[in-house]
């Protein structure tokens, strides 16, 4: 992955690591700034370089052809990955074999601008790139596509309800010969910054995608809607936590219609700031007995605290909280455990008044044991197979399945 800082930026770190990674606030600077900042340095690269741009290829080649070499590490399974493309072009991702295509020299193809439109053939389609994308994360929806592109500023084109078909269907996403410049296309929108292209590839991309991909126009001054879309589209996944198995479930002692699970949800904070409202300081050995405090390795403490559970209540109370007939309804604020989640698998959700806060850490402590499907590191049951730590990730690109620190 590209993280050589430019050296035309002010302010920059001399060298970055492969990726950016971070864990909690450095002293006297905002998290949010410090990322902003890092990723202005190594993300500023100009508009010099080949003319033939690839961007289905390059996200592909640095996601599976380098995943285990120069970008190892990058992809985990406990993650949640989002490609986002920026761009004012068409992609141009060339057939293997059709590498005569940049071949200047031959007039018989035409224009350079205009031969990846005038020989389709020579071009990889969109459903090859599709599916390689999906074969990134084993859950669908722990991939996320967005895309900042030439599309026009108008509502069939951009924002989280479009309808992807009738912006290909707009006569100024058709892509034809310029009369005005004959060795190029008809621009799809214009600012005063510049011109961009019908991106039909990335379009019909994000078809393929549904309700996990997001388009927004690249021809205006505020990114800040296609950000906002593509962080609500990340909150809906980062407040759910599935499991491979089932959680312990039993009847509330004092209400035989409630279901609760003997586990609780410890979230630690970026800092020693309070605990948010409604919540309570993590006291391991029981109520009085003193609050828990998080010291990470650079020797900051972490504020521990509870997430009260909220518990389901069943429509027939006659029936075991595991009953597969069972109706669950969330019974008040704060976390809830659901035997069969939107994915058909365990699921663990929040109440909006209780979703982690931004940048926090979230365990769950259960007193027996149940190790979330993202941190299972081999065959559940089998020798050597073990549970990874919170801040350890399963390689097993070296054989035996090995639980590895992550990097700083």
């Amino acid at each position: 992955l590209q993280h050589e800082p430019n050296p035309l930026i002010e302010g920059c770190d001399g060298s970055y690591s492969s990726y950016l990674s971070y864990l909690s606030d450095e002293p006297n600077i905002p998290l949010v700034e410090k990322m902003a900042r890092d990723f202005g340095c190594i993300a500023t690269l100009g508009n010099d370089g080949c003319g033939f741009e690839q961007q289905f290829k390059a996200a592909r080649k640095a996601l599976t052809v380098h995943a285990t070499g120069a970008n190892a590490g990058f992809l985990r399974p406990d993650s949640i990955l989002t490609i986002l493309f920026v761009t004012d072009e068409e992609d141009c991702s060339v057939e293997p074999g059709s590498e005569g295509i940049f071949d200047t020299a031959d007039s018989s193809l035409g224009p350079l601008n205009l031969r990846c439109f005038n020989h389709p053939y020579m071009v990889q389609t969109v459903e090859e790139y599709a599916e390689s994308f999906r074969t990134l994360k084993e859950d669908p929806d722990d991939l996320l596509l967005a895309f900042i592109v030439g599309v026009p500023v108008m509502e069939a084109c951009q924002g989280d309800e479009t309808d992807l078909a009738a912006c290909l269907e707009l006569d100024i996403m058709t892509e034809r010969p310029d009369p005005a410049h004959p060795d190029r296309l008809v621009p799809s929108c214009v600012t005063s910054q510049g011109e961009a292209f019908p991106p039909r590839r990335f379009v019909q991309l994000a078809q393929q995608f549904g309700d996990n991909a997001l388009v927004h126009s690249i021809c205006t001054d505020d990114f800040g809607p296609a950000i906002e879309g593509l962080t609500d589209k990340l909150h809906g996944l980062i407040g759910k936590i599935e499991f491979s198995r089932e959680l312990e479930t039993e009847k509330d002692p004092a209400d035989e219609c409630r279901c609760i699970s003997e586990c609780s949800i410890i979230e630690q904070m970026v800092d020693m700031r309070d605990c948010p409202e409604g919540r309570t300081c993590f006291e391991p050995d029981g109520p009085g007995t003193g609050c828990e405090y998080f010291e990470d390795a650079g020797g900051q403490l972490h504020t521990m605290c509870v997430i009260p559970q909220a518990g389901t209540r069943i429509d027939d109370c006659s029936l075991e909280c595991t009953d597969p007939s069972a109706v669950h309804t969330i019974d008040g604020e704060g976390w809830y455990y659901l035997l069969s989640g939107s994915r058909g698998t365990p699921e663990v959700g929040f109440t909006d008044s209780m979703i982690p806060v931004e940048g926090a850490t979230v365990y769950i402590q259960c007193e027996s044991m149940i190790c979330p499907e993202n941190r299972q590191c081999g065959p559940i049951g089998l020798e050597g197979s073990m549970c990874c730590d919170q801040d350890a990730w399963c390689d097993r690109s070296t054989g035996a399945p090995t639980c590895t620190s992550r990097p700083d």
